[in-house]
């Protein structure tokens, strides 16, 4: 049995550019035992990349240690194979190529370590190895059903294939600990699903540490299909909230809420505010960073009966620029109220106008006395 892979209060700084400051793993800890999917989850921007990075040993954390069993490695000896965010493919080259060209630089490492003869017997020793790598590559091949686009080059086959071929080629080393960088791209959540379903299936025994920004990874499919433990990364870098699926997914915090959401703006019926939260406050104070939006009582439309994943447009008013769009959805319907939390506090002065997909505006002013009960549309806030 392989040992468990550990992360004891790893530390990532925060980027000097590039990313929201303040967004950094902060005091990371978790363990991913053999056999074992772990997703680190966070906000867009909150380090994923680097940490999946750092744990395959090509950046170096600000603190805290990375052990497999008793041992800290560097990144010549991480027992970790990598799959990059988008699965990192040589666009030139087709599937089968991309899937054997690690496996060539490894083996011709290797044949120079391991070989004190002369170039002739090294290169022997690299093609031997090399064809017995492409026989395991054919087995892949035909596992993942890509046997038939095998000679295409990445960009003529879908996302899921592309990922499949990512992983294809990590799995070629052998190694315990499989990384996936799962942040941005364009690759939609079903082409990861399937690579941690594959990685299963021909691995039982792979370690996995998956590193997401996607909460609808954890959405995919009703039941807990692949992954057995979830750590979510707040807005500074902390863990919030870490758990089985099942257990996070009613958050304990709103910072929690707004990672798994995965919304621009959390948006949570105030009738269904979980009472861990803690009361919201009637009015928000000039500066905070929420605010309580209700349907006008005379409204039969917009807000209060709008449909499970309809369309919210919120606009940031200020006295001399122009608005700023940001979409969200709605996280549950019915009700008459919902608070807004928004991704930074809006400045003293301004207003947000908040309009539903079937409906008319809502218009609010943020210094509000009562934000419960809103300016009705078309009166009290000029177009």
């Amino acid at each position: 049995m392989c040992p468990d892979l550990e992360l004891t209060d790893l530390e990532l700084a925060p980027t000097a550019t590039g990313g929201v400051p303040g967004r950094a793993v902060d005091g990371l800890r978790c363990a991913v035992a053999p056999g074992q999917v772990v997703a680190v989850i966070g906000e867009t921007g909150f380090g994923g990349t680097r940490l999946a990075r750092a744990v395959v040993g090509l950046d170096e954390p600000a603190g805290g240690r990375i052990t497999f069993g008793e041992h800290q490695w560097s990144a010549d000896e991480a027992p970790c194979a990598f799959v990059p965010s988008g699965g990192g493919l040589i666009p030139q080259l087709s599937l089968r190529r991309n899937m054997l060209f690690g496996a060539r630089l490894r083996e011709e490492i290797r044949a120079r370590e391991e070989s004190t003869a002369g170039w002739l017997e090294r290169r022997r020793i690299r093609w031997r190895r090399y064809g017995q790598d492409s026989d395991q590559v054919d087995r892949m091949l035909t596992a993942f059903q890509l046997s038939s686009v095998e000679r295409y080059v990445p960009d003529r086959v879908s996302a899921a294939q592309r990922m499949l071929t990512a992983l294809g080629r990590a799995l070629l080393h052998g190694r315990p600990v499989l990384v996936v960088d799962a942040t941005g791209g364009q690759e939609p959540d079903d082409a990861y699903v399937q690579l941690l379903d594959q990685a299963r299936t021909q691995r039982p025994d792979l370690a996995v540490l998956l590193c997401t920004d996607r909460p609808g990874l954890l959405r995919a499919r009703t039941d807990p299909y692949a992954i057995d433990w979830v750590v979510v990364v707040g807005y500074q870098g902390a863990v919030v909230a870490q758990g089985p699926p099942a257990a996070v997914a009613r958050p304990g915090s709103v910072d929690a809420a707004a990672v798994l959401y995965g919304d621009p703006m959390l948006i949570v019926p105030v009738d269904d505010w979980p009472a861990e939260w803690g009361a919201p406050a009637p009015a928000p104070t000039p500066g905070a960073d929420w605010m309580v939006v209700g349907a006008p009582a005379a409204s039969t439309t917009g807000t209060a009966r709008r449909a499970r994943g309809s369309q919210l447009v919120v606009e940031v008013l200020g006295p001399h620029e122009r608005p700023r769009f940001q979409r969200v959805r709605a996280v549950r319907c019915g009700r008459r109220d919902w608070l807004l939390r928004l991704p930074q506090p809006v400045p003293v002065g301004h207003r947000v106008r908040v309009t539903a997909t079937p409906g008319r505006a809502v218009r609010v002013p943020l210094n509000a006395a009562a934000p419960s009960a809103p300016v009705p549309p078309d009166a009290g806030v000029p177009s």
